[in-house]
């Protein structure tokens, strides 16, 4: 094996250890609580957007066209959150 490519391996395992908390769980910890938990935060949270942004967009007076537009930024963080949360996922897989 080269010497770049040992060096490399050594940089990334190092990376994904300071990354990844190898004390998330606990020593008679299971990941499968450990996701539902993960997935409850996340269902929380959605509940949280949901009740904050339905009752503006559903009192809005603005016509079909604005109204889609204006939504925008929220619907992009929406899709920003869901892209977080799913790497979160993967990582803890």
């Amino acid at each position: 094996m080269s010497h770049a490519r040992r060096q490399f391996r050594v940089m990334y395992r190092d990376f994904l250890v300071r990354i990844v908390d190898l004390e998330l769980l606990s020593a008679g910890g299971e990941i499968q609580k450990l996701l539902a938990q993960f997935a409850a935060m996340l269902a929380a949270f959605s509940f949280v957007i949901a009740i904050w942004v339905i009752p503006k967009i559903a009192t809005s007076g603005l016509p079909h066209e604005k109204l889609i537009v204006a939504v925008w930024p929220v619907e992009e963080f929406l899709i920003a959150t869901t892209m977080a949360v799913t790497g979160l996922f993967s990582l803890l897989a």
